[in-house]
């Protein structure tokens, strides 16, 4: 009899370490990344926007004072804009597409804002 109850014992514990265990792996940590929300792009400056910690309005907002500083000259591989702090990532090119599409970063803390643009 005291066998029976040891083994329900060790049963019922092995049983809640295996549900903690699960617990734990189904959720994600604190610091697990959030997805960026796709935004849609202002006509003629991006071809796709996605933002994260900021609004889809402040996003475009973005994208739009890039574009209007693109007209008073080049800004370069890095520059600051809005207080955000902008790179451009890549510029890819095809046979079909000289001018190719720049992946623009921008990030101002943990907000960021993305977008690809097509001249």
């Amino acid at each position: 009899m005291k066998h029976q109850s040891i083994s329900r014992i060790a049963a019922s514990g092995v049983a809640t370490i295996a549900a903690l265990a699960l617990g734990g792996a189904v959720a994600a940590p604190a610091s697990a990344a959030t997805p960026f929300t796709r935004c849609s792009s202002p006509d003629g400056v991006a071809r796709t926007l996605k933002v994260h910690g900021v609004s889809c309005r402040e996003g475009r907002t973005q994208a739009k004072a890039w574009q209007r500083a693109q007209g008073e000259g080049d800004q370069g591989a890095r520059f600051t804009l809005r207080g955000y702090r902008c790179r451009m990532r890549s510029i890819q090119t095809t046979a079909g597409d000289p001018d190719g599409t720049g992946h623009f970063d921008c990030r101002r803390g943990t907000r960021r804002i993305v977008w690809t643009y097509h001249p």
